[in-house]
């Protein structure tokens, strides 16, 4: 009778599933970090420097883009002091195809900082008459949040709260005219904060033309709020009144409306922009020449490694791929790190020098990535080109034979 013996399998012949693949990335950039260290601080410091002034360009046209809200809701029509004209007849106004409601009111107008200096397109201060004030904050969609509104009686104001708070002003304090950029004509007290979707402060109209020292019966900064008729269509904005608003003589009337201010805040934050491509372009072309450099070097010192890959069978295709996820790797590695880094500078600036103002700067935003794909594209394209280039020109038998 026969018996089975148990096949027994030497341990030498066993694969070892512990020994680690030769080829694998990790490895290669665990055992090797002197080699793509210089690559990679290029790459990050390139995305790090790309997201701080896009972060500071977003910060300087937050206010500008929100004095909108204010401009979607209501226009702002009063008589073109420089032609001569210091009333406005308001029965005309009344009677404007798509108006809504208009109110009198005199205008001032005050600064919104930015975090390096003044906002472009100051925000309005409206003197309401008592009896008004109500109505357009509804109007408006604002609110009073804080305190309460201005006496007819002292220099007063209730200031939009976001503004109050870039400031670093509270209920109590005193506006003054003499701080830079400043435009109120007066000093005013602080006695109430609005907030809403419409940034604006507010005065009292019967104050200024009854009790101020410096305006008594001046009409050269009386108008009148227009407040369009609802639309049909979900544009921003109010076309049936803006074309309403466009028939008024330019040598009469000076009108701001959602339409023209959208032009000019347009025009500012389009120069802001090409600032920021001129930027992005000039570090994205240094980037590439860097890189490239950088890579050759890479690539030369490495030369053995391919030569050895070659004449173990390994195509250039393979080589090319293998060159390519190294380079996909790397950049979104350092796209992450430099991100990172500039997120982490933001919350320390929003802690430190910004905690009282309300600024809540970040990396995290669509438009940031925007700015960051040409230097991950370029800066891809110039690590790819120059590997590819370099393994085009190698010669696998004269590397081997140099070896030996």
């Amino acid at each position: 009778m026969s018996t089975q013996r148990d096949l027994v399998i030497p341990s030498s012949t066993v694969p070892d599933r512990r020994i680690p693949n030769p080829l694998s990335l990790l490895l290669y950039y665990r055992r090797n970090p002197r080699r793509i260290m210089p690559i990679m601080i290029i790459l990050i410091l390139s995305f790090f420097g790309v997201a701080l002034p896009v972060v500071i360009v977003d910060e300087i046209t937050t206010a500008p883009t929100k004095v909108l809200g204010f401009f979607e809701r209501v226009a702002l029509v009063w008589p073109n002091g420089r032609e001569g004209y210091t009333t406005i007849d308001a029965a005309r106004i009344r009677q404007l195809e798509g108006n809504a409601g208009a109110y009198p009111v005199a205008f001032q107008w005050t600064t919104w900082p930015s975090i390096v200096g003044e906002t472009p397109g100051a925000t309005n201060v409206l003197g309401l008459a008592g009896a008004d004030i109500q109505p357009v904050l509804d109007r408006l969609g604002n609110r009073l949040v804080a305190g309460r509104l201005p006496s007819p009686y002292q220099a007063e104001i209730t200031m939009y709260a976001p503004i109050a708070q870039r400031r670093q002003l509270a209920i109590g304090d005193t506006v003054d005219p003499n701080t830079q950029y400043e435009q109120l004509n007066e000093p005013f007290v602080l006695v109430g904060l609005i907030d809403g979707p419409a940034p604006m402060s507010i005065l009292n109209r019967e104050y200024l033309f009854r009790n101020s020292p410096i305006h008594q019966e001046s009409h050269l900064d009386y108008g009148w709020l227009v407040f369009p008729q609802a639309q049909e269509t979900s544009a921003r904005g109010y076309s049936n009144l803006e074309a309403t608003l466009a028939t008024l003589p330019e040598k009469q009337f000076v009108v701001r409306s959602f339409g023209t201010q959208s032009e000019f805040i347009g025009d500012f934050t389009a120069s802001l922009s090409a600032i920021l491509v001129v930027l992005v372009l000039t570090i994205v072309t240094v980037l590439s020449l860097a890189v490239g450099l950088l890579n050759y070097v890479y690539f030369i010192r490495r030369t053995g490694e391919f030569g050895v890959l070659l004449a173990l069978g390994k195509t250039r295709g393979f080589l090319l791929r293998r060159a390519g996820l190294e380079t996909l790797s790397m950049i979104v590695i350092a796209w992450i790190v430099g991100l990172g880094m500039a997120e982490g500078v933001c919350r320390i600036a929003n802690t430190t020098l910004f905690a009282d103002q309300g600024v809540k700067l970040t990396a995290l935003t669509p438009h940031m990535m925007l700015y960051m794909a040409p230097v991950a594209i370029l800066g891809g394209i110039s690590c790819f080109l120059t590997i590819f280039w370099q393994l085009t020109r190698l010669d696998a038998v004269s590397i081997i034979e140099q070896r030996d």
